[in-house]
């Protein structure tokens, strides 16, 4: 299944933080997109003064969720700007 949870951090190490939309739960999600689209959302990560405050939602493939509400086998296979209208 797929779900969406927040990214709130990213590491030129090609590592996500991530936290549920609704909770605080963080978990570090296994790494399913290209090198390229990785250093695309670096760059624009880097070069934006206010991209932490646009809030990103990260797609996460997952097999269903931890009771925490945290996603087990969790893999980042995409990105996009959380809109919040």
């Amino acid at each position: 299944m797929k779900s969406d949870f927040r990214l709130i951090g990213l590491s030129k190490k090609k590592s996500f933080t991530c936290t549920g939309l609704h909770n605080e739960e963080i978990f570090w999600p296994e790494v399913g997109i290209s090198q390229d689209a990785f250093d695309l959302l670096w760059d624009k990560a880097k070069d934006t003064d206010d991209f932490w405050e646009q809030k990103w939602i990260a797609e996460i493939q997952h097999d269903g969720l931890f009771e925490d509400g945290t996603p087990k086998d969790a893999i980042a296979v995409n990105f996009r700007k959380w809109d919040l209208n």
